[in-house]
């Protein structure tokens, strides 16, 4: 039976180092690099976010790149601000804002940034790290008044301790988005004299006991100012309407605080003397009045109607036999309601002459005959 040996034989290759005179290629990389930057939102565009620079091992040319959403802010410059990616290690470039950006809008990014050497046997080889831009906040937002208009009622003589509270919001962040409240200086000497503000909490109230009156005034108009505390701070106003409503407190009025009117004697009855004319003194609510006479006509010589407050004469009257003149008290009463006024009416009595007509009638046509004697005299 035949045998069969096995043989080894080693034979030796020469390595790689021998074949192609070259060393194996090792990655270039960022020297020193962060894993985040920090840029102000106000940073205007060009500004430098950082210096960077790569190194390769074996002194190659590089080039740097970004990549995800920073080669969409950002450029790789050179120290004349000239987008230059590619040079010998090591290469120092640095990272220029290439657009604004807005903190509130968006507050960071993540990207990519790689550098990338040039070996002969197997391409580009490349270092590629993640990086975070953060945007730090600036002041530049004032406080925003929310769910306006701001308008609301008070009753008159009730004390308030809350009339209203306005609310200010502020997008910045840190201190810049805490806000005080306080009254303009212009309305602190006007209409807002009689209210105080809280600095935290914007809640508007009535200074102490003190209560509105309709009739004095019906509406407020309360400038308000909401200010951060940013540096420098920054402000916005606002304006709280407060309309009073009106509570009946206050009697009927009369257009006039006294009436006069004359009537013949022997007039008939039913004879129109004069109308008076009262309103509700609370102007907000107007509630009807109704008219009485209360003093001055013992007799009832006259009469009133008690929705118009005309007078009337109720019987006849001889100027001869009674006075010649009448002081009636009549008095407006809200309805419904006991609240009333009063006013007065002089009436007088006119005299009739003989032939039926009154005295004042009589000087009347005795003046206008005078009147014509006069013009012929002076024509002649």
């Amino acid at each position: 039976m035949a045998e069969f040996k096995i043989v080894f034989v080693f034979i030796l290759l020469p390595s790689l180092q021998h074949i192609t005179g070259q060393t194996a290629n090792q990655l270039p990389y960022y020297e020193g690099l962060p894993n985040s930057f920090n840029v102000q939102e106000d940073a205007e565009i060009g500004s430098i976010v950082s210096e960077i620079t790569a190194i390769d091992p074996e002194g190659e040319e590089v080039t740097m790149s970004l990549h995800g959403i920073g080669k969409d802010i950002m450029d790789i410059v050179n120290e004349f601000g000239v987008v230059n990616m590619t040079g010998l290690s090591p290469l120092t470039r640095r990272l220029s804002l290439k657009r604004k950006l807005d903190r509130e809008a968006r507050s960071s990014y993540s990207f990519q940034l790689s550098v990338k050497d040039y070996f002969t046997s197997s391409g580009r080889e490349s270092y590629t790290s993640n990086m975070y831009l953060f945007v730090f906040d600036v002041n530049d937002n004032s406080p925003i008044f929310i769910k306006t208009p701001y308008i609301t009622s008070l009753k008159e003589n009730t004390p308030s301790d809350r009339v209203y509270q306005v609310e200010a919001e502020d997008a910045d962040t840190g201190m810049s988005k805490y806000v005080f409240y306080s009254f303009t200086d212009e309305c602190k000497l006007a209409d807002c004299e009689l209210f105080q503000i809280d600095t935290l909490s914007g809640i508007v109230k009535l200074n102490s006991s003190l209560t509105l009156d309709y009739e004095t005034r019906n509406r407020y108009n309360l400038d308000i100012l909401a200010k951060d505390r940013g540096i420098p701070s920054l402000n916005s106003t606002t304006t709280l309407v407060v309309k009073v409503e009106d509570q009946s407190d206050q009697p009927p009025e009369f257009e006039k605080s006294f009436y006069r009117a004359d009537v013949d004697e022997n007039a008939v009855v039913d004879t129109k003397v004069v109308q008076t004319k009262a309103f509700d003194g609370d102007r907000g609510i107007d509630k009807p009045v109704e008219y009485v006479i209360v003093g001055g006509d013992d007799n009832h010589y006259f009469k009133i109607d008690k929705s118009t407050g005309t007078i009337y004469v109720n019987s006849i009257i001889d100027r001869d036999v009674r006075t010649d003149y009448f002081e009636l008290t009549v008095q407006a009463t809200e309805i419904p309601g006991n609240a009333s006024g009063n006013t007065t009416v002089f009436i007088t009595i006119r005299d009739l002459g003989v032939n039926g007509t009154s005295l004042p009638q009589v000087c009347y046509v005795f003046a206008c005959v005078l009147h014509i004697m006069k013009m012929i005299m002076f024509s002649l």
